[in-house]
This record gives structure tokens, sequence and C-alpha cells, in this order.
């Protein structure tokens, strides 16, 4: 394996660790931002939830006011039925007086005199009767109105008789409430009465009064509710009645004990939420890859520094002079001086070794030119110094006739 790869399995092992950790960072921004996205959900649902209270609360008020007035105690229904429609009349909400066999006897809706539809007496009117503060009603047919209302109601007196008021309302007053929360189009709220009944919607038609609610917001919201009367809200996953995947935040008003449940689609949170996650994710892969540029500048540098001394060795091998090369790694210079120096040493050694093996050369062909002078001086004494003693006999002596058979 190559330098190189080995440098890269290094950096690699340096950043494989950091990523996972900034990973599992921004899986904690992310869970943090969808943990603000369900709060925020929630206290819209909060808010609402209250709206709706004072709402009812403004109309308990109106009750007492119409419980003690003197109309009413006189028995002047003319006079009554003015100062109740001036009370609480309105174009989804209206006054009523109503019996102890439950029969009305007044109904703003209906001008007075005119003969009111009857039925049995409502189930709720013996708890009304009991308490001596305004209670809600949940949904319930309006028999005047002709159609599912809610209302507010709260016993009264005249002398010796026991009448109850209230103030109904249409689906449509709470309609408009929840339309006008300033909330976007495309987000669903709904209320819901104690029993689970959707009282109003922002979204959807009139036949949806009085359809039970989704079981899993029941469920959450009854998990969420702690102690009477006691505000709680929470948040879960809840598709909206279009069926597209939403995000429900629900929140139960502490007074009237009902419903608020505000859905929005996964997209819109995206702009709601603040962008901690988009940035950070951001950041790091800026820091990611600056540090894959500044690992492969190392890398590249420690490459070429290892080829310079590729180089050098080559060189050093070949007998010449190593190159002089700055590689910017105290190291790899200090081996590169290294072998400078060595490339020096081996210079001079072989210097001295071709001084040596010159001047022995020289020395050879000395002695041989020395010898060969001996020889060409023996020769010529052999031609031309005079013959004396045996050695001149010998040579005038005339040779032998060979042996004959």
């Amino acid at each position: 394996m190559q330098i190189r790869a080995y440098l890269y399995l290094m950096a690699a092992a340096i950043l494989v660790p950091v990523i996972l950790f900034a990973g599992f960072t921004l899986r904690l921004l992310d869970d943090g931002d969808s943990a603000r996205a369900r709060d925020g959900l929630a206290r819209k649902a909060e808010r609402i939830a209250l709206l709706v209270d004072d709402e009812l609360s403004d109309a308990g008020a109106a009750l007492r006011v119409l419980a003690a007035s003197p109309s009413l105690a006189r028995g002047d229904l003319a006079a009554f039925h003015r100062e109740a429609g001036l009370a609480v009349g309105g174009a989804s909400s209206w006054a009523m007086l109503i019996g102890l066999d439950g029969e009305e006897i007044v109904n703003t809706l209906a001008p007075l005199g005119t003969p009111l539809a009857q039925a049995p007496a409502p189930t709720y009117l013996q708890d009304v009767l009991a308490s001596t503060r305004p209670t809600v009603i949940d949904v319930v047919p309006g028999r005047v109105a002709g159609r599912l209302i809610t209302a507010v109601a709260l016993p009264a007196a005249s002398g010796a008789q026991r009448y109850v008021v209230a103030a109904g309302f249409g689906s449509d007053h709470f309609r408009r409430m929840l339309a006008e929360a300033g909330l976007p189009r495309d987000w669903q709220i709904d209320l819901v009465d104690r029993g689970g009944k959707l009282i109003a919607s922002s979204t959807g038609s009139a036949e949806t009064i009085g359809q039970d609610a989704p079981p899993a917001l029941l469920a959450a919201a009854a998990a969420a509710t702690a102690g009477a009367g006691a505000l709680r809200s929470g948040a879960l996953g809840l598709p909206m009645r279009s069926g597209a995947r939403a995000l429900a935040g629900f929140s139960r008003a502490p007074r009237s004990g009902w419903l608020v449940a505000v859905s929005a689609p996964p997209a819109a949170l995206a702009t709601d939420v603040p962008p901690a996650r988009r940035d950070a994710a951001l950041a790091f892969v800026a820091a990611l890859a600056c540090a894959a540029i500044v690992a492969a500048w190392f890398v590249h540098n420690y490459a070429a520094a290892i080829a310079t001394v590729r180089e050098a060795v080559g060189a050093l091998g070949r007998g010449e002079a190593v190159p002089v090369r700055a590689s910017r790694i105290v190291e790899i210079d200090r081996l590169l001086a290294a072998l400078r120096q060595a490339g020096g040493e081996l210079r001079r050694a072989q210097t001295s070794r071709e001084s040596a093996g010159n001047e022995r050369q020289s020395l050879l062909e000395r002695e041989q030119h020395a010898r060969h002078m001996a020889e060409e001086e023996n020769r010529a004494k052999d031609q031309f110094w005079p013959c004396s003693g045996t050695n001149c006999a010998t040579r005038s002596r005339p040779s032998a006739p060979p042996p004959s058979c």
C-alpha cells in the first residue's frame, strides 16, 4: 500500500469519529426542533382554548345579569325577551328561558309568542339546577335552532318560580372564532366537547359537527390531563380530516373542559422552527470540506517529500549529487541533509579511490616501461658486445652432422 493511501486512511480514522459525533449532534438538534414545533402547536392550542373559555365566561356573566333581571322577577316576558336579545343575541348566539319541565318559554331566535318546538326535558337540566354557577353544555340537538348546538346555562329564580336561563351557540359561532385565530388557512383547528364530539372546525363541512373526534387525540388528551380544571396540553402525529399527514397540538380548556386541537402540515412547521439544525449542518459541511482540503494538502506535501527522498536516494545510488530541496517537514529535511552528507562522503571516497588507482596505474606503467627498457638494453648488449671465452668458441664451432642410420 502506498504512503498516500496510508495517509488518507489516517485522515479517515480522524474524520469518521468526528462525522459520527456531528451526526449525533445534528440528530439532537433535530429532536430539539421537533420538540419546539410540538410545543409551539400546543401553545397555539392553549391560546385558542383560553379564548373559548373567555367567550363562555362572557356568556356566563350575561346570564347572571339576566337571572337577576327585574323583568324576569315581575314576570314581564316581553321586556325580558328584549333584554335577553341585547345581552346574548347575535348572528350565531341566542338566549333561552327554560322551565323546570324542560319547556322553552323564551327563545330569542323566535319572536315572543311564537309557538316553540317542545321535547322531553334535556338530560343536562338537573345538573344545571343543582349548580349555582354557569354550566357548560356539550353538543346537544337544538329544538328551536333545528341543529346541533352548545350552550351555557344558569339557574334563575323569580319568587317561588325557578327557571334556567341559557345562552345557545351554533357551530358557526365557534367556527368563526377559530377562523379568526390568526393561523394559516391550510391548518386545521378543531373544538371538541368533553364527550369527544366535534363542536366546530376551521375546515370541513357542517355535517362533521357532532362526529366523534379521532380516538388517538382523545387518548392523548386523557393521558395529558391531570386534575380537574388543570390546563394540560401536548402534541402527536395525527392526519388531518383530508387525510394529509400533520402534527397536532392540543390543549384542554381549564374551565369548560373542551379540547382544542391545532393540526399543521410538516412543511408549514419547517418555516416555523428556528433554523438551528440547518445552520449547524451547513457549518459542519463547511468544516468537513475545509478539513478534507487541508488533509489532502498535507497528504500531497508528505507524498512530495517522500518522492524527494526517493529521488535523493536514486541520485545517491548513481553517484550523483543529491539535489538541495526543502520539504517543509523537519524530519524529511534532516534525512535529505544526511543523504547529501553521505553523498559528499561517498564522492570523496570515490575520488580517493580513483586517485589511488591512477597512482597505481602510473606506477605499473613506469614499471612496465622500465622492464621494457631493461630488456632492450640486454638485447643491445647481446648484439654489440665482442665475443669472449667459451661463449665465442661455442658460437664459432660448426654443428655436428646428424647421425646416419
